[in-house]
């Protein structure tokens, strides 16, 4: 096991934007603001760390384990349904102009590209020893997902509420919040600090999982 496999392992789920929170917070070390020549990549070009369940960056205090993105500066990959992983996203207007085949090979590489990108992440989950999420907005159906996957595996969940959510909203979440080990209204930023904080004290094992 090495030096950088003992550091606690994050996940930060939360929805994806090109140039969001979790670059600000990761200063881009979750790939959309990398150069693609970092990263291995495929026949076809696509970066193999978004689909790789093993991969992580070491963060100092901790290892960053995903969910980890295909984009690389243009924004393709952060349309609807992407994950942040898909680049090549086969809208319905363009599936319209192809053959019958064409279109049917597009969704099926779409189906198989999204399970790819479903199992890494919910394995990259599995590997974490702590789930961060930012939720700003109550249409981040994927985030759900993730956070029922950490809790069912009791791992120590931290949920960061952002300003945009009405205190409506903030209640219509109260069932997805009572899977998390604590509950922040503080700016996402301070709100991360706090944790690394506390992972930096060798803290993190206090707050453990859901008993």
């Amino acid at each position: 096991m090495t030096s950088r496999s003992r550091k606690p392992r994050l996940y930060l789920a939360g929805k994806i934007s090109r140039s969001g929170w979790r670059d600000d917070l990761l200063n881009g070390r979750c790939g959309y603001s990398q150069s693609r020549a970092n990263f291995a990549v495929d026949a076809r070009g696509e970066a193999l760390h978004v689909r790789d369940p093993y991969h992580e960056v070491d963060c100092g205090d901790f290892a960053y384990v995903g969910p980890f993105f295909e984009d690389f500066g243009h924004g393709a990959a952060h349309g609807p349904g992407t994950h942040g992983a898909i680049a090549e996203y086969p809208l319905e207007e363009e599936l319209a102009t192809v053959s019958v085949k064409e279109r049917s090979d597009a969704i099926a590489a779409l189906k198989a590209l999204r399970a790819f990108v479903f199992n890494a992440n919910m394995s990259a989950i599995e590997r974490a020893d702590a789930i961060f999420a930012y939720v700003d907005e109550l249409d981040c159906f994927g985030t759900l997902v993730e956070l029922g996957h950490a809790f069912a595996l009791a791992k120590p969940i931290f949920i960061c509420l952002g300003p945009s959510l009405s205190e409506a909203e903030k209640g219509d979440l109260w069932f997805a919040l009572e899977a998390a080990t604590m509950v922040s209204e503080w700016p996402v930023d301070v709100a991360f600090r706090g944790l690394i904080k506390s992972i930096a004290a060798g803290a993190l094992g206090q707050f453990g999982g859901r008993a």
